[in-house]
């Protein structure tokens, strides 16, 4: 698709992160992780619907489904946290160099 979407949403890559960048980052993780809870639980809503085999197994399928994504961002939020930091380290030199 980013043959088709660069006009729409050109490619830009920043040069230079900042702690607040990183802040907000770990914030949309911890929003992303939260959605997929919430997500697997309306699945519970396919059961309702389909009270057989099939309802039971799309159920399944569907929050297996959104189990990696939680475990994504649990496994990246320490990695966030350890690059912000660093970078609140580094913003502090620059000014105190200033």
């Amino acid at each position: 698709m980013s043959k088709y979407t660069h006009i729409i949403y050109p490619k830009r890559v920043p040069t230079k992160v900042t702690s607040k960048e990183v802040d907000r980052l770990i914030k949309e993780s911890c929003v992303a992780e939260a959605t997929h809870y919430v997500l697997s639980f309306f699945g519970l809503g396919i059961y309702w619907i389909w009270k057989d085999k099939v309802g039971k197994w799309l159920t399944v399928l569907y929050i297996l489904g959104n189990i990696p994504f939680v475990v994504i961002q649990r496994y990246l939020r320490p990695k966030y946290l350890r690059v912000k930091e660093k970078l609140i380290i580094r913003e502090e030199r620059q000014y105190a160099e200033v």
